[in-house]
């Protein structure tokens, strides 16, 4: 363990004398060692395992079933998540499918997220379709080198802002395009021009 071993080369070099007549300082360092150590192990769980959350969005068409249509998913451990094959658990019903397999598998490194777009289906064979439920408890399980990880869902920032928020009234943003430009009332006319065969425009100052 490197960390470990740098802790306990700096304990040993950190001048204790000015502390020798109030405590005894091969207990002291005794001590510091222990907490460094216990350092060391908290830094090293860290690492341990794998831990990730999920936001899903389902997708309510007519002429096709409702599914999941996107996944974002994040890895809360700082060491690479390796994904071969994405499920999708019903509590309830104790019945699981196979939402996206990876081949080669899928990569996200630590504490950063990635979005999917699973290949849709046209059915599952299960009526009626657990997805068209609303708020149905499900769990997605990744399949990992290792292990099968079970994914908590991530709170939805909606959720989170309106918390945090519902006393506090809401300021409207508003953003004016024109060919790819922003522009705001003080622009009282555009000048459209070519160069080099592409249009630009700008908004000079009325």
């Amino acid at each position: 363990m490197d960390i470990q071993s740098e802790i306990l080369s700096l304990i040993n070099i950190i001048d204790f004398s000015p502390l020798k007549s109030f405590v005894d300082l091969n207990d002291l360092r005794n001590i510091s060692a222990i907490f460094g150590v216990a350092i060391a192990v908290y830094a090293a769980t860290k690492k341990w395992g794998n831990k990730a959350v999920y936001f899903a969005t389902i997708e309510r068409t007519i002429n096709r079933p409702t599914r999941i249509s996107s996944v974002s998913i994040t890895n809360l451990k700082d060491k690479p998540l390796i994904i071969y094959e994405i499920h999708v658990h019903f509590k309830k019903l104790k019945r699981h499918f196979c939402l996206q397999k990876f081949n080669p598998p899928l990569i996200i490194k630590g504490l950063e997220a990635t979005a999917i777009e699973p290949t849709p289906y046209s059915k599952l064979d299960i009526e009626p379709n657990p997805l068209a439920e609303f708020n149905i408890a499900l769990d997605l399980v990744l399949i990992t080198e290792s292990s099968a990880v079970k994914c908590k869902p991530a709170k939805s920032p909606e959720t989170l802002t309106h918390y945090n928020f519902k006393k506090s009234k809401l300021i409207g943003v508003t953003r004016q395009i024109f060919n790819k430009k922003l522009y705001s009332k003080e622009a009282v006319y555009a000048l459209i021009f070519i160069h080099n065969t592409e249009q630009k425009n700008k908004f000079p100052p009325g």
